[in-house]
């Protein structure tokens, strides 16, 4: 038995061991649990289930994630939008996308809106018209040119651009070709018989063209048959 004013050392040991076994209750946690090293290490260590994120995953700057279900707002995204480097968009496979008073620009190109009604292919200095390859065009009501311009073939012999009609009862038909060849021509009918050169040259419904048929050519049309011969090369009249 201690005597007064002493403390049993004995005592006092067993208090401390009971206090140091004790993780509530102590040190004003109250009913909480004390945290032992091992269980921070524990914590740190864990990348779900924590800091209100459910069941959800904490997201870390430096790490590559999956993310779902978050709303960005006024974000600054770095990168560039290319397949495999960068920033790479999804596929938009539904609902209109808007750009506004903005343009597409491409390596060499921008496309922009000229007017309410006219869409311009331009240069990136924004100063010229480019041109557009396309395999089919149809337009709804005009076709025009702001300038002088040119309808060109290929620039290749044999290439040409064909001009079609409705033919009631059979559907679209040739009418005129423009064709390249040693001496350009325009042929009309779908035989191609009837010519034009660009040398001058005419010929109707058969043969090759030939040049304006002269006098000097021709006896000086001193008979019929001297017309009758222009008329023939001409293929105007046949050879019977």
């Amino acid at each position: 038995m201690p005597k007064m004013g002493m403390v049993d050392r004995a005592e006092v040991d067993a208090d401390i061991a009971t206090h140091a076994a004790l993780d509530t209750g102590v040190h004003g946690a109250g009913s909480d649990t004390l945290a032992t090293d091992a269980d921070i290490a524990t914590h740190a260590a864990l990348a779900t289930g924590v800091h209100g994120v459910g069941a959800g995953t904490i997201v870390g700057t430096g790490l590559t994630q999956t993310l779902t279900s978050k709303t960005l707002t006024s974000p600054t995204i770095q990168g560039t939008v290319a397949a495999g480097t960068g920033l790479t968009l999804p596929a938009h496979i539904s609902g209109d996308v808007t750009i506004g008073a903005n343009q597409l620009i491409y390596t060499d190109i921008r496309l922009k809106q000229i007017t309410a009604a006219l869409l311009g292919i331009r240069n990136l200095a924004d100063n010229a018209y480019l041109g557009l390859i396309l395999d089919t065009v149809s337009c709804q009501s005009v076709f025009s040119l702001a300038a002088a311009g040119a309808f060109t073939t290929g620039n290749d012999d044999n290439d040409y651009i064909v001009f079609k009609s409705r033919d009631s009862g059979v559907g679209l038909v040739e009418v005129a070709r423009l064709v390249g060849a040693a001496d350009p021509y325009w042929s009309f009918d779908a035989s191609q018989g009837t010519r034009f050169t660009n040398a001058g040259k005419i010929c109707f419904f058969t043969g090759s063209p030939v040049s304006q048929q002269l006098k000097a050519s021709h006896n000086n049309w001193a008979a019929l048959s001297d017309v009758v011969s222009a008329l023939v090369n001409l293929g105007l009249l046949d050879q019977a």
